[in-house]
């Protein structure tokens, strides 16, 4: 009687997982990158000036930001390159190193150029025209569809691989595909800060430019695909 009653759960056993491998599937995520080399630069840079007066501070800030943007506009920069990143007036406590109150006023601008190996020279120039805040400096390139694409496709080869591995070691074999979905991606720019004004015109000043070097931009892709699987036969 007990071996009947275990020849009978083996059957029910082995039935179930033949059902179970008939309709399987193995859900597995691929990733796939593309390195691009940057061509575009956006430089982030600004003026700020403090004074006992709000409307003397901001005015020290537009006269050096207008000398600002007319030296890089004589290097080339076009005007839709230039753009306005943030403006701050407010009050500034630690005005002239007192205990008088004062106020400090500040004007940011983006700037874009194509000309990426000489960024520190734009830089430079615009440290000498009388900017004295820098934010940064991020670098990206302005054709990625291509390298999108190519990011989907290598993300869908990383996913085959992964469930032929994973199928092969529990004794099953991919046989189709039966969902995709796109779970997304991005470009990842560089980003280089720099150096603090002070240092940069340290630097100015022992004739020495600004160093600035560029890495390539990530483009990624990432997709979630739902293989089906049978057993091995």
């Amino acid at each position: 009687m007990k071996m009947k009653i275990m020849l009978a759960l083996v059957l029910a056993l082995m039935l179930g997982a033949c059902a179970f491998a008939e309709g399987a599937t193995l859900t597995v995520q691929g990733t796939g990158i593309v390195s691009l080399d940057p061509d575009t630069a956006t430089i982030t840079l600004g003026v700020r000036e403090s004074s006992a007066d709000v409307g003397e501070a901001q005015a020290l800030v537009n006269e050096k930001l207008t000398t600002v943007i007319e030296k890089l506009r004589s290097m080339g920069v076009k005007e839709e390159d230039i753009h306005t990143s943030s403006i701050d007036i407010y009050e500034d406590y630690s005005y002239d190193d007192s205990d008088e109150k004062g106020y400090a006023a500040s004007n940011s601008i983006s700037v874009t150029i194509s000309d990426i190996e000489n960024a520190g020279k734009y830089i430079d120039a615009v440290f000498e025209a009388g900017a004295n805040t820098f934010s940064g400096i991020t670098f990206s390139a302005s054709d990625t569809a291509d390298a999108k694409k190519r990011a989907l496709e290598l993300s869908v080869e990383n996913a085959r691989d992964k469930a032929e591995v994973l199928a092969a070691a529990a004794g099953m074999k991919v046989t189709g595909i039966s969902a995709i979905v796109e779970q997304g991606g991005g470009m990842y720019n560089n980003y280089y800060a720099g150096n603090s004004f002070e240092a940069a015109m340290e630097k100015s000043d022992a004739g020495a430019g600004t160093p600035v070097f560029s890495e390539q931009i990530q483009v990624s892709a990432s997709v979630a695909i739902d293989f089906a699987v049978a057993p091995v036969e």
